[in-house]
């Protein structure tokens, strides 16, 4: 409360206890005047006096103690909305800054204008080292402070009380000061520091450590923005260098290009070795060209194109001894080898001579980074001498051709693997889109034909687990697909010895393996020539086998066989988690104890039959099986002796009934059957065949024999029925059986029961 209020407070005090005096003197002299008794009206002056003052001063010193509380609550609702505003003005004056000075020299001159601290600075400490940096502070702080001994931050902001002592590395605090530091953090550590000083002798208050730690936290969030802002600033740099150094390897290419521009001028692999032969023939002012290139598998030379030569030399092989020494040691040269008499020379057959109607050949090799390519032969038909002019030409040229040919080739192999990876990517795209095994084995099939474009039909063979028999689950081809065949696969078939050999097969001619018929492979497909098998496995087991088939001989080749066995790998993932989600499927509805469906599966399995039943108006009939005092059993014979008995009861009646009646375990000594296509006259003989069987069970338990018997409720469909209402019916009729004395079937709808 200010003094002018204080003076206020006193002078109404005053008066009021003035006024209260002037009341009792005035009674005083009234009462004096009625009994003329002085002292006694005049000691009661003095008490009531002395009370009325005492009582006014107890009042306004309380009411001036609540004024006083109240301002001052006034005072720092006041100055908190100050605070909350100036915090508000900060936050929106940094969201625009995007440099780290500038973030710390506004933060500073907010704590020093707006919140009254004598000094502040903010200190980084940079990444991967020791050392800090004063990066803002108040005047007369130094920029720079060197390596600390104690460089890390550690906890929350604390303040310290008076003459607390801080690095040498950092400037003094003024005498009695107090000093309150708040961490600069992130998300995962703390990168500085934001330290306050105040030159009062009162430690900080919560409010005024609140205000500091808000400040290091709009700061922190700022120079975070920034950090980020630079980083993303200097990846774009990075970017944009990239993209230089990309431009320049492009004029590099544009250099190479225009050096073997000849042979880059045409578009595809077979129109450069076009062009090239094409003007080979006129840079050299031959008569023909033979273009050979080298197949490192087979080890020959195979002619791509022939200038000035029928058409029948195109892909035909230059084999030993046509070819003798050219498809060996020429091949292996680095220089170019004239041949002026080729009917006397050593390194070409004479028949290929006689062949080629030349009189002299030059032959160009074709190698790049060790690497054999192929051949150009340049023939004369009739005699030429090649000067040195000439060989250096064609040395020259080779050298050239050669690194067009292996940029073509490395591009080939890129794109031909592009084609695998998106092939590849296409496929397991597809068998992940589905976890049912039937709609799987048609999609692994779908995908291995797209992704080898030489394969015209696929088989999948999958081993059976119980059996270990391989066999024909799926086919894909001409005839379209074939799912669930089912078909036993020969024991002497490629995909037979693929599972047991766990390894991969290409065969480019199945004519020439005659141990082996292909229609083990590929049932009622005998025109298939040449097909790849991989197995589908894991290091644990075996799934089965791929196969794809072509009518053409030698249309695979070992790039096809190496992407269908990455092809397998997926497919046998897919599959085999088709398999578990089948398995787990197939264990949600089943009962472990019976093998049967449990109440679950029953359900799903009958509302589908009652719809069909209802819909195409037939026949449907519903059994429920109770076992006879299987609760006596279970507490005389123990539960062994009943899981034995249910097992028992669960066999018969799959034994007893037809693949198409449902079998279920409707739950503890409860069965349930559903019959399609049957009536009431049909279903009642077939559970009286189920209780004379059951009747008929013996069960050995040390030195007695326990028999077993059961009841049975039989009940047919009936229009408006739901599958609540047929099981609610058939209950009644198992009721009544159990109270004519049990071992009996019950009719629904009927009151007696047969016996």
């Amino acid at each position: 409360m200010n003094v002018e209020s204080q003076k206020k407070w006193l002078r109404l005090k005053f008066l009021t206890q003035v006024v209260v005096i002037f009341i009792l003197t005035a009674t005083l002299f009234v009462q004096y005047l009625y009994d003329r008794t002085l002292w006694r009206h005049l000691i009661h002056w003095i008490i009531g006096s002395l009370t009325a003052y005492a009582i006014i001063e107890i009042i306004y010193r309380k009411y001036f103690s609540i004024s006083q509380r109240l301002e001052e609550q006034l005072l720092q609702s006041e100055r908190r909305n100050r605070n909350q505003k100036a915090l508000i003005d900060l936050s929106s004056s940094l969201a625009t800054l995007k440099d780290e000075e500038q973030i710390c020299r506004v933060a500073i001159q907010t704590l020093e204008q707006e919140f009254g601290y004598q000094r502040a600075y903010i200190i980084l400490q940079e990444h991967g080292s020791g050392k800090q940096r004063v990066l803002s502070s108040s005047e007369g702080f130094p920029k720079e402070s060197g390596r600390r001994e104690n460089a890390g931050f550690h906890g929350e902001p604390f303040s310290p009380s008076p003459g607390t002592s801080r690095p040498p590395s950092l400037p003094q605090p003024a005498p009695a000061s107090l000093r309150v530091r708040a961490p600069l953090r992130n998300a995962s550590a703390h990168f500085g520091q934001l330290l306050v000083e105040s030159n009062r002798s009162t430690p900080f208050t919560p409010e005024e450590l609140s205000v500091v730690y808000a400040v290091a936290n709009l700061v922190s969030i700022s120079l975070q923005n920034v950090f980020h802002y630079k980083e993303q600033h200097h990846r774009q740099i990075e970017a944009e260098q990239r993209q230089r150094e990309l431009a320049q390897r492009e004029q590099s290419l544009a250099l190479l290009n225009q050096i073997t521009r000849e042979a880059l001028q045409a578009r595809g692999f077979h129109a450069m070795i076009t062009a090239i032969s094409d003007q080979i023939c006129d840079l050299f002012s031959a008569d023909t060209c033979l273009f050979a290139l080298w197949d490192e598998q087979q080890k020959y030379l195979i002619i791509h194109h022939a200038h000035g030569y029928q058409a029948e030399w195109i892909n035909s092989p230059l084999r030993e001894p046509a070819l003798k020494v050219l498809g060996g040691a020429l091949i292996n040269s680095s220089r170019v080898i004239p041949i002026a008499e080729p009917s006397i020379s050593p390194w070409i057959n004479p028949r290929l001579v006689e062949r080629l109607e030349s009189q002299s050949i030059l032959a160009l090799p074709l190698i790049a980074d060790e690497k054999k390519l192929g051949v150009i032969l340049i023939s004369y038909r009739i005699r030429h001498a090649f000067s040195a002019v000439e060989l250096a030409f064609g040395e020259q040229a080779a050298n050239q051709i050669a690194l067009a040919i292996s940029k073509e080739y490395a591009l080939e192999i890129a794109q031909h693997r592009a084609q695998e990876l998106d092939a590849l990517q296409k496929a397991t795209t597809a068998l992940l889109s589905t976890l049912e095994p039937d709609a799987l084995l048609g999609q692994i099939l779908d995908a291995a034909l797209s992704a080898i474009p030489a394969a015209e039909t696929g088989i999948l063979h999958l081993v059976v687990p119980e059996t270990g028999e391989l066999q024909v689950r799926a086919a894909l081809g001409d005839e379209g697909s074939r799912i669930r065949i089912f078909k036993p696969t020969a024991v002497e078939s490629y995909s037979a010895r693929a599972v047991r050999q766990r390894r991969s097969f290409l065969i480019e001619d199945t004519q020439l393996d005659i141990s082996l018929g292909v229609e083990a492979d590929f049932p009622n497909m005998p025109h298939i020539s040449s097909l790849i098998v991989v197995p589908l496995l894991t290091e644990e087991r075996v799934y089965g086998a791929l196969a794809l088939g072509s009518t053409r001989k030698a249309a695979f080749t070992p790039d096809d066989l190496r992407l269908l066995a990455s092809f397998a790998a997926t497919a046998t993932a897919a599959l085999r988690n088709a398999q578990l989600h089948a398995a787990v499927q197939q264990q949600a509805i089943t009962d472990p104890l019976t093998g049967l469906y449990n109440r679950r599966g029953f359900w799903d399995m009958a509302e589908h039959e009652l719809v069909r039943a209802q819909r195409f108006n037939r026949p449907l009939s519903l059994i429920l099986i109770d076992i006879d005092r299987f609760k006596e059993i279970n507490d005389t014979y123990g539960h062994l002796m009943g899981d034995k008995i249910l097992a028992a009861v669960s066999a018969n009646c799959k034994a007893e009934l037809r693949q198409v009646d449902i079998v279920a375990r409707y739950g503890g000594d409860e069965f349930v059957v559903l019959l399609p296509e049957t009536s009431l006259q049909e279903a009642l003989p077939a559970a009286e065949r189920l209780r004379s069987r059951i009747a008929a069970l013996r069960f050995p338990h040390n030195d007695e024999t326990i028999q077993t018997t059961i009841c049975l409720g039989v009940a047919e469909l009936q229009a408006g029925d739901t599958l609540k209402s047929l099981i609610e019916r058939t209950d009644q009729a198992l009721y009544r059986a159990k109270q004519s004395g049990r071992n009996q079937v019950g009719i629904a709808g009927e009151l007696s029961v047969q016996t």
